[in-house]
């Protein structure tokens, strides 16, 4: 039963991150709406592929945990989650602001 919300879950991460790498992730992409110099300070372009790319490699990920069910699989995902997510916060603000 669980593994028909990790394929959905899989299949959503796979289409967002292609979205993004795309280009047509603006609809993803929070503060469009807000205004001031947070939204300036940014390349738009260049978060989208960075979080493409960080979405594609969460579902494979999730992709992988469906077929090995076990506590070192899961604990090794929880880690491969954090380092995704930490090196997703650390390009957005090395490479993708604006100078």
């Amino acid at each position: 039963m669980f593994d028909v919300f990790d394929w959905i879950f899989a299949l959503l991460l796979l289409g967002a991150g292609l979205l993004m790498l795309l280009g047509k992730g603006n609809i993803l992409m929070g503060g469009a709406k807000g205004g001031g110099k947070k939204k300036d300070a940014y390349d738009e372009q260049k978060m989208q592929k960075g979080f493409g790319v960080g979405f594609l490699l969460l579902a494979a990920g999730n992709i992988f945990t469906i077929y090995v069910k076990n506590f070192a699989a899961s604990v090794g995902y929880m880690i491969y989650i954090c380092i995704i997510i930490l090196g997703m916060v650390v390009y957005v603000n090395k490479y993708c602001k604006k100078k």
